[in-house]
């Protein structure tokens, strides 16, 4: 492996570990800052809701648990992305082996964090559906790389063979 090579796989499975990190961060807090965390993103879109003065604590409740529950998705998705792209990076498997690989790990983290981390923070309450809400954030992740991936490689094979025949 050349020194680019090294350099850019270092780099991918940096983002894989800046990426857990940031889900450990936020299991890390305790209940009152994770849900002033989530109370701050909930304002801020019902700031941009037309006719937001008439909605309800319920209707701002279900809002809240739709961000919190998007957010799982999310940051899973990017986890699934990162992880996929690192060993596309380093290891140069097939894509299939690659993403089942990348969605156990993605899941058995988010086991990890749910059940590990977050289940002793204070005022914070584990739950298996978000570890399932976490294991199809890293599979949309993963299928999305390899969605970007196989395109790039059909739009460069097409612009090689446009290169022969000119």
């Amino acid at each position: 492996m050349n020194n680019e090579k090294i350099i850019i796989s270092i780099f991918s499975w940096i983002t894989v570990i800046i990426t857990m990190l940031i889900v450990i961060n936020f299991s890390l807090e305790n209940g009152t800052k994770s849900t002033n965390t989530s109370d701050n993103v909930v304002d801020s879109v019902v700031e941009v809701i037309p006719n937001n003065n008439s909605m309800s604590q319920e209707q701002k409740d279900n809002l809240t648990h739709i961000i919190r529950k998007i957010a799982h998705f999310g940051i899973y998705m990017l986890l699934g992305f990162t992880i996929i792209n690192a060993f596309n990076v380093t290891i140069k498997w097939k894509y299939i082996f690659s993403l089942a690989v990348s969605v156990i790990l993605s899941s058995l983290f988010a086991m990890f964090d749910e059940f590990i981390i977050q289940a002793y923070s204070a005022g914070r309450v584990p739950l298996w559906s978000d570890v399932i809400i976490d294991f199809f954030g890293a599979t949309v992740g993963a299928l999305l790389f390899v969605s970007f991936i196989s395109i790039y490689n059909l739009i460069k094979k097409q612009n090689k063979k446009k290169e022969i025949l000119n």
